[in-house]
């Protein structure tokens, strides 16, 4: 289940942007900007090691205490992260990019209410941020506040159009809800704008089982066979086999 979207927006991708042919002369900058392409190789520990020889040149630098922190989550470094993200949200405590980083580091943490927390300022701050919206939405729903979560995903929906994991999100609350019409509405949407999203697919199975619809969940089945993708055999037991469907089998691990 998609629940957490990872706000990968470093700052300094700003500035490597703004930087595109400019002369960059401050030495932190320019290492900033290579740990950033260093993540973008997925060479965590490069990056990390240009981060920390960026703090020696810039201690209170706050971006890269953001940078710092994200790449230390991307290497699953948890404690790490989060302690340079506090120091970089301590230089830059309205910085709403440095508030959803560290609540993603708090959730993956299971501090909820840290995390929770962070989101709301990130909010305050910037009521139309998609990231810190979708992001609490997805909070409330590790938290099984799920009437919550709607309001925040619906929220992040209308800001950020054509974004897949949204609706994925959306049609799985709704589905425990109880509201399946409105759940394979966004599954539906989840498939028109990702094809080979097969959790999808196989969330309208399950759905379309719920709703009596057994034509309908025969049809998404045969989608992921025809696609090739490999059929999960829980999926084929509700198929096919004496398996009772439920809402609990909207999502499998």
């Amino acid at each position: 289940m998609k629940v957490l979207y990872i706000a990968m927006l470093f700052e300094l991708l700003a500035l490597l942007s703004c930087a595109n042919g400019q002369d960059v002369s401050d030495q932190s900058d320019q290492l900033n900007i290579r740990a950033v392409m260093a993540v973008e190789n997925k060479e965590f520990s490069a990056a990390i090691k240009l981060l920390e020889l960026a703090l020696t040149q810039d201690p209170n630098n706050p971006k890269t205490y953001c940078n710092l922190g994200t790449a230390y989550f991307l290497s699953h470094e948890l404690e790490k992260a989060r302690s340079a993200l506090e120091k970089g949200l301590a230089l830059n405590p309205k910085s709403v990019v440095i508030l959803n980083q560290l609540a993603v580091v708090e959730m993956e943490s299971s501090i909820y209410g840290e995390a929770e927390g962070n989101l709301l300022k990130a909010i305050s701050l910037d009521s139309d941020n998609a990231v810190a919206l979708y992001n609490l939405g997805c909070l409330y729903i590790r938290m099984k506040k799920l009437t919550r979560a709607v309001v925040y995903l619906e929220r992040a929906k209308l800001l950020k159009k054509g974004y897949p994991e949204i609706h994925f999100n959306l049609a799985f609350v709704y589905g425990r809800h109880g509201n399946f019409s409105k759940a394979i509405e966004e599954a539906r949407l989840t498939v028109a704008l990702n094809q080979n999203d097969f959790e999808a697919r196989s969330m309208l199975v399950v759905l379309f089982l719920l709703k009596k619809d057994r034509e309908s969940a025969l049809k998404e089945f045969r989608a992921i066979e025809f696609s090739g993708a490999a059929v999960k055999p829980w999926l084929s037991r509700l198929i096919f086999g004496n398996d009772v469907v439920s809402v609990a089998d909207l999502v499998h691990k």
